[in-house]
């Protein structure tokens, strides 16, 4: 895809790409990209925000970050690795050699555990309804403690 044919919505498409890329909230950065693109008049903000949410406008801002954004995933990637590295040479040290504690060793085990995906989900979806038949109420009573004499 090229740039878009309408001059002002390219400008507005690569404003606003680059106001949330520097970290401003979604309307907003509309808001301050109509300005930028030359757009005007009293209700500019909810202009902004339509033009934001058109199919040409989503698919220019995906073009002119896609470069950008494979140099941040890979990035991400090596750091997620060297992470999972450490974390793996803290939890296989031999406590004869070197100084790492045993909790040091646990919790590098269950960071990597989290990076890795190893652990059990926290919550179940359950799809079929469970059906109770019946609940009991059980009701114990506790023997008094004896009277010393």
């Amino acid at each position: 895809m090229a740039a878009l044919s309408d001059p002002k919505l390219e400008v507005f498409s690569q404003a606003l790409l680059v106001n949330i890329a520097q970290g401003m909230p979604r309307s907003k950065a509309a808001a301050a990209a109509a300005k930028t693109a030359g757009y005007g008049g009293k209700s500019i903000a909810s202009n902004a925000r339509k033009r934001a949410a058109l199919p040409q406008v989503k698919a220019r801002m995906a073009e002119l970050a896609a470069p950008g954004q494979e140099v941040a995933e890979k990035a991400v990637a090596i750091t997620v690795g060297a992470a999972e590295g450490k974390l793996w040479e803290f939890a296989s040290v031999d406590l004869g050699k070197r100084a790492v504690k045993v909790p040091d060793q646990i919790n590098a085990i269950k960071t990597l555990a989290q990076l890795r995906g190893w652990n059990a989900p926290e919550k179940t979806e359950l799809t079929n309804p469970i059906k109770i038949e019946r609940i009991a109420r059980v009701i114990v009573d506790h023997p008094k403690p004896k009277d010393s004499e």
